[in-house]
């Protein structure tokens, strides 16, 4: 449609303009594509570069859990040979590339693998460009920078884990032999929104994590199945904050050998313990199976997990008839509904198939669940909850 133009002149008369051409010229074509292929480039480069933070920081988290896996492993070991005549490194018949037979923590000195390997030499699968190395030192006493050629009383430990030849993660500690072997707690690889900014909530969860002596190693729960494959693998037990994307994580976890605690509560369908659930505030929930390690120290009837009240949530079908309940809130129809909830390996799923392995449905984690909120018998479940997953051994 040719929208007509006027140009007005102080007088009455009204001049007709030429017409001017609207097209754009050769020059102003150029210029455009110029303008448009400069914003393409910075659109590009910053979408590249969120993806590499991303990458770096799963990199990072990866590398923590895998040093952190060996530096476990090595304090685990005697401070000197306990049975043979000692030696600094491996001694006469003790294998320099498989770990099984190490039993004292010079063994491992010098020890390098890429990619990173089990125990009994097993190479980690899905791990290809990432490497693992230690290095065990004589140190001086009052200086554990100075490293001695003789035996000091005082070994330090460097754990060193690279990924395509760049150090991602550098772990060091100490070991004397007045010191007996410490006693570690599961080694938790806990599921966060993003762990360069964790959340004030999942701050304390870490914090109270690491109180238990626990490992706590910090996943995305946007990474990679591949990144997930490998974190799982060196890792006792996965823990799934209320404050992670449940589309984000989906089923990342879901056929993980390892044991699964989770809180959010749209998982409840992807874990396979039913298809139907629902929410509501609560500071109560009924003990109705004291049997299990995770409700053992309590006793059957209501338990107070919350000051002030939460919202939790409960499972309105019981969805596959293996899960065990072990608690029940009490509905909106005012009956008492599954809202604790355990799988064993071989359990079968409400959808269809087995559990890969040990599975606990805990009753809080809906939306506004303030995690401080938990009193002291709540975080005994929690605490209970995350060992019996962890375990092989707690029936």
């Amino acid at each position: 449609m040719n929208v007509p133009h006027y140009v007005y002149s102080r007088t009455a008369r009204v001049r007709h303009q030429p017409k001017t051409n609207t097209a754009f010229s050769l020059a102003e074509t150029a210029i455009a594509t110029m303008l448009v292929a400069g914003l393409l480039v910075v659109a590009l480069n910053t979408v590249g570069d969120t993806t590499l933070g991303h990458q770096k920081t799963g990199d990072r988290g990866l590398g923590h859990l895998l040093g952190h896996d060996l530096m476990a492993e090595v304090l685990a070991q005697n401070y000197e040979e306990p049975v043979d005549t000692p030696a600094y490194g491996c001694e006469p018949g003790e294998s320099s590339t498989s770990r099984a037979e190490h039993d004292d923590v010079d063994d491992y000195h010098g020890w390098q693998r890429s990619p990173p390997q089990y125990r009994d030499g097993t190479v980690i699968l899905n791990l290809d460009g990432w490497e693992r190395s230690v290095q065990v030192h004589r140190v001086s006493p009052t200086d554990l920078d100075q490293i001695l050629g003789a035996e000091s009383g005082v070994k330090r430990i460097t754990v060193t884990v690279s990924h395509n030849e760049m150090i991602v993660a550098k772990l060091v500690a100490i070991r004397t032999p007045g010191l007996p072997p410490p006693k570690l707690g599961p080694r938790i690889l806990l599921v966060v929104g993003d762990p360069a900014n964790l959340t004030t909530q999942e701050s304390a969860r870490v914090t109270l994590m690491e109180s238990w002596d626990c490992i706590v190693e910090l996943m995305d729960d946007s990474d990679s199945q591949s990144n997930f494959d490998a974190a799982a693998a060196n890792a006792d037990v996965a823990y799934i904050s209320a404050e992670i994307s449940a589309l984000e994580l989906n089923t990342k976890l879901r056929a993980a050998t390892i044991g699964l605690v989770n809180e959010r509560i749209e998982l409840t369908v992807v874990f396979g313990f039913g298809e139907i659930f629902d929410s509501g505030t609560r500071d109560v929930v009924e003990v109705v199976d004291n049997t299990h390690y995770i409700t053992a120290p309590f006793s059957v009837g209501f338990l107070t997990l919350f000051s002030p009240s939460q919202p939790v949530h409960w499972r309105e079908s019981v969805g596959t008839s293996d899960a065990l309940t072990l608690c029940e809130t009490n509905s909106m129809g005012g009956v008492y509904k599954p809202s604790l909830a355990t799988l064993k390996p071989g359990d079968l799923l409400w959808d269809g198939g087995t559990a890969s392995g040990r599975r606990v449905q805990l009753p809080w984690g809906a939306d506004g669940f303030d995690f401080n909120s938990l009193n002291s018998e709540g975080l005994t479940l929690m605490k209970r909850a995350i060992e019996w997953a962890a375990s092989q051994e707690q029936p």
